[in-house]
């Protein structure tokens, strides 16, 4: 899985690594884009910065 990072936020990139993903460093002013397109698969915020930022809805849920 390929999850956003901040640029630049080498600690947070490591502690992703380990988990055993795939961190993609970018700027969250990038990341509505890294979801249309691809590049990124999910990402970590909080509801009211999702909201806003209107990431729900390029989004997809699975249900098992």
């Amino acid at each position: 899985m390929k999850i956003v990072v901040s640029a630049g936020d080498n600690d947070q990139s490591e502690v992703i690594k380990a988990a055993g993903y795939n961190p993609v460093l970018l700027e969250w002013s990038d990341a509505l884009t890294g979801l249309q397109t691809g590049m990124v698969d999910t990402l970590a915020t909080v509801p009211l910065h999702a909201l806003t930022s209107q990431f729900f809805t390029v989004t997809h849920t699975c249900s098992k």
